[in-house]
């Protein structure tokens, strides 16, 4: 994992400066969850809770709505 990943940038950084091209900045470390997730899915983390908070607020409503027609129709 890590020791890998450690030598593949130094083999990059070696083979940048080989080839004429200076690193001014360069860091390495492991990724934070919300990182992976987003990665992985696209999603940032916080955009899906807010999402999934107001859809199933909004399916609450229309719900409701749907209900409200029912009623309605049977009258």
């Amino acid at each position: 994992g890590g020791q890998r990943s450690a030598e593949q940038a130094a083999r990059a950084l070696t083979e940048l400066t080989r080839v004429g091209i200076t690193v001014d900045n360069f860091s390495l470390g492991q990724p934070s969850l919300d990182e992976v997730f987003l990665a992985l899915t696209g999603h940032d983390t916080r955009t899906q809770d807010t999402q999934r908070a107001q859809g199933s607020q909004g399916s609450q409503g229309n719900d409701t709505e749907l209900h409200d027609t029912k009623d309605e129709a049977a009258a």
